[in-house]
């Protein structure tokens, strides 16, 4: 059976070295491994097992967590103001009745009632209602009648 050869990357072999080195040094290892490194006896004595003892810990360590206290803070943030809704809409005025000047007409002699109607586009009734008419055929020269709007 052929032997097999471990081979190992110089990195890997470098990095076990210094980190054997630091663990001696600061004396990670126990005193007898220490020494067997070292090439010394095994013996321990009385002073390198005081000196390598853990210290004791008690058997029974409660630990009760105190919960946090929480603080409020209150931050006094301003409201913005609510908006109010206004009309920008003014109402259209209710339209009054404008006086409109009365137009007038004389009566000329030999003019008959027709005649002024035809001639302001009038009808003859709508004269006669106005002036308070009782005879259309007879006017009187002179006379002024009040026209109807139109």
């Amino acid at each position: 059976m052929a032997s097999r050869r471990a081979s190992y990357s110089f990195p890997f072999v470098l990095l076990t070295l210094v980190a054997v080195t630091a663990a001696v040094s600061v004396g990670f290892f126990s005193p007898n491994i220490v020494s067997l490194l070292e090439g010394e006896s095994a013996e321990v004595t009385d002073e390198q097992a005081e000196a390598t003892a853990l210290p004791s810990v008690p058997a029974a360590v409660t630990f009760t967590p105190v919960p946090p206290t929480v603080t409020p803070t209150f931050t006094n943030t301003p409201v913005p103001p609510t908006p109010t809704v206004t009309s920008t809409v003014t109402p259209t005025p209710t339209p009054t009745a404008t006086a409109t000047p009365i137009m007038t007409h004389v009566v000329q002699p030999d003019e008959a009632l027709w005649e002024i109607a035809e001639r302001y586009g009038v009808d003859v009734e709508d004269l006669i209602e106005l002036n308070n008419i009782e005879d259309p055929d007879h006017l009187v020269p002179g006379e002024e009648l009040k026209l109807p709007p139109q």
